[in-house]
């Protein structure tokens, strides 16, 4: 309470293990259990389980999107058991033939009143109370994703060989290359300026016309890349495996 600590045991709590914790918008308190989710009551805790509408009683992770929803991620047996949103305090469930998402869905991003679900098998929408597969009618020609992010300049895409951004309702893609990569790293300076780091493979950046590679052989530590940040000057750094590099601009 800015004061003092009070302790929430394994008693009270009914679980061995708290998870995740999210402060909704309006003040309320939430846990991820092992054995489903509590929602702090003034001084008391109100349990939800798998009867209550829960996807499973093992909850790993909490989302709150843009409408104050409440999304929680489920196992069972170590595998992904789906998604449940809390909406006028009732849970509603989510397997894979609602989301249409055969693999563990790893993030969700949300945009205005819609949740973006991202798995690496693919990406679905949840838009007026239903769920929407996006493929090539939506601008995806990969069938296979490395990782989402959302920033102030957009929500960004790498697939196992392109590179999308969300615009107007659909994804336009940016980049594409022959081979596979490995995208561990985004970092948008701005919309027009976009770094990717990849696993094996250096760093890739386009600079509003054109992209450029760039690899130890052009002055990069190594090309395990690790980090990209800019810092207060507006210096852009790599971070690789073996080393730093700092981005000289021309």
């Amino acid at each position: 309470d800015g004061k003092l600590w009070k302790s929430h045991e394994e008693k009270e709590l009914k679980s061995e293990n708290v998870l995740d914790i999210l402060e909704s918008h309006d003040g309320s308190i939430y846990l991820a259990l092992d054995n489903g989710v509590a929602r702090q009551n003034e001084e008391d805790w109100v349990f939800h389980k798998k009867k209550d509408g829960l996807s499973s009683n093992h909850i790993y992770r909490l989302q709150e999107d843009k409408k104050g929803r409440v999304w929680a991620f489920a196992k069972a047996n170590l595998n992904f058991a789906g998604l449940s949103m809390l909406e006028h305090g009732h849970w509603i469930p989510f397997d894979k033939r609602e989301t249409k998402l055969k693999g563990t869905i790893e993030s969700l991003v949300m945009h205005d009143d819609e949740v973006i679900a991202f798995a690496r098998d693919g990406l679905s929408v949840f838009a007026e109370n239903s769920w929407h597969r996006f493929g090539k009618k939506d601008g995806l020609d990969d069938k296979h994703f490395q990782m989402i992010q959302r920033n102030p300049y957009g929500i960004w895409l790498a697939g196992e060989k392109g590179f999308y951004r969300w615009d107007n309702n659909s994804w336009q893609q940016l980049f594409r290359l022959e081979n596979k990569w490995d995208v561990k790293v985004m970092f948008a300076e701005s919309q027009e300026q976009i770094w990717l780091g990849t696993e094996r493979d250096g760093v890739y950046h386009f600079n509003g016309t054109k992209w450029e590679h760039l690899i130890e052989s052009a002055g990069l530590a190594d090309n395990h890349i690790l980090d990209i940040f800019k810092d207060k000057k507006g210096v852009v750094w790599i971070v690789s495996r073996s080393g730093i590099t700092r981005v000289i601009r021309e």
